[in-house]
């Protein structure tokens, strides 16, 4: 018996050609499920670079001060290093309005007849002790002096105590109607250069005569100084003269200032262009005054940067009461008196910045640029506050006043043809019915004088000399 053929059962499974298809059609699948993944990323990058673009944007033009549409204060940094922001210009602008209300309700120009005679030295000193003790024994044979406070910030070291209480020991033996020491140690916590200004201790005078210990004059040139003052006493007289420079430089976009830059000029600077708009607390007359304002409202920015960069408070205070004084330049002092610096210095003194002190650190010039640029910004000297005023949606305190200007800093000339420093020299030669006894001698002085230029000449040299025989 023949068995029966089976016919074979059909292969469930797919043929090769029709598998390969299916694995082709596949791999097609994964590659524009791919695509279409990356051209969503694509296409959210996109959306989060032009919000961050349209971020940027508005923090630009929308310049709210309110407490309720606050922007990011974060840094932006540029060539001029950290830009100030639309908050620290309307900080500062708040604090020099608060300084001028105190000024207008405080600040006392009535001097009185000790204030006309005297003046209080405050003089700045660091790690030098021979310049310091050279300074205070000449200081001490000015008539004009009624006490001199030593600024002392340098923590890790006694400053000379045992030199000082013999200098004042002296003082006394000749003067025994002295009420108060003669010389005083004025200790403070910190270490800065915005220290100078910081009066910690009673000063018997309105008129202060700011200085450095390497930097002398001879007494009549500093009796120049201080008589000007006493017929000035709301304005900062200098013996050093220096110019802010606006050059054709300007900030990027993302600089608020958008006015010029501003830079530090050097003495060559000023003398060659005839100009000046600043002074140095090197060597300068105040009054007290300003400098408790200077400590309670100079604005924050400026106080850090001088703490950071260990410089520019002199441009710093002399920018601060131009901008409480309607933008004007300092005073100077006579010509002749102008002349009489005599520098003491020591390469071997331990100074702040490794013994060639701070003027010549690294990078100095950079930094005092940066500062003038900045201090001037903040204080409205640029532009009198108008890029804060048009860019504020809401009211500022004093904006729009007719008795609130906020002028922009002048400058003024150094030299003026046959008058001196913009002096009228019949000025040196009057007597008036209110000069002290003092005051009355000195004019007397001068009158005797062949010649100014000369004897501030003998009197330079004459300084020059005694300076030498103690080593410098």
């Amino acid at each position: 018996m023949q068995r029966r053929k089976v016919a074979p059962q059909r292969d469930s499974r797919l043929p090769a050609s029709i598998n390969s298809s299916h694995k082709t059609k596949g791999k097609k699948l994964k590659i524009v499920a791919s695509c279409i993944v990356f051209s969503v990323i694509l296409v959210l990058f996109a959306l989060l670079t032009t919000q961050i673009v349209i971020f940027r944007s508005f923090q630009q033009e929308d310049f709210s001060l309110s407490s309720n549409n606050q922007h990011d204060q974060s840094p932006l940094l540029n060539e001029q290093g950290e830009l100030i922001t639309f908050q620290e210009l309307g900080e500062a602008y708040r604090s020099l309005h608060q300084a001028r209300i105190e000024k207008l309700s405080s600040f006392s120009t009535d001097l009185r007849p000790l204030d006309k005679e005297k003046y209080t030295v405050r003089m700045n000193t660091w790690r030098r002790k021979k310049q310091l003790l050279t300074s205070t024994k000449h200081l001490l044979s000015c008539p004009g002096v009624a006490q001199i406070q030593i600024i002392w910030c340098d923590k890790e070291n006694e400053p000379p105590l045992d030199e000082i209480r013999n200098l004042n020991k002296n003082y006394r033996q000749t003067n025994p109607t002295t009420s108060y020491e003669k010389v005083i140690v004025e200790y403070h916590e910190k270490n800065s250069l915005n220290e100078r200004f910081n009066i910690l201790s009673k000063t018997p005078t309105m008129g202060i005569l700011s200085i450095d210990d390497d930097v002398l004059r001879p007494c009549e040139a500093i009796d120049s100084g201080f008589f000007r003052w006493t017929d000035h006493p709301d304005r900062m007289v200098g013996f050093d003269y220096r110019l802010n420079e606006v050059t054709k430089e300007h900030h990027n976009q993302l600089n608020i200032d958008q006015n010029d830059v501003w830079k530090y000029g050097y003495l060559s600077t000023s003398a060659k262009r005839n100009r000046y708009s600043l002074t140095l607390p090197r060597f300068s007359f105040v009054h007290r005054d300003y400098l408790n304002l200077y400590i309670k409202y100079a604005p924050h920015r400026i106080t850090t940067m001088v703490d950071e960069n260990l410089n520019c408070e002199d441009i710093g205070i002399s920018f601060f009461i131009s901008a409480l004084t309607g933008g004007r330049a300092p005073l100077l002092v006579d010509d002749w008196a102008l002349k009489t610096l005599v520098k003491i210095e020591s390469s071997t003194d331990d100074e702040r910045n490794g013994g060639g002190g701070i003027s010549q650190s690294h990078g100095h010039k950079k930094k005092r640029d940066e500062c003038v640029d900045k201090f001037a910004f903040l204080l409205g000297l640029k532009d009198g506050y108008s890029t804060l005023f048009a860019n504020t949606s809401n009211q500022l305190e004093g904006k729009g006043s007719p008795d609130i200007k906020w002028n922009p800093l002048q400058s003024e000339k150094i030299f003026h043809k046959g008058n001196g420093l913009g002096i009228d020299r019949d000025e040196q030669f009057q007597i008036r019915k209110d000069f002290v006894p003092r005051r009355r001698k000195f004019v007397e002085m001068i009158k005797s004088w062949k010649s100014t230029k000369g004897q501030a000449q003998k009197l330079h040299e004459h300084l020059k000399r005694k300076m030498h025989r103690l080593g410098f």
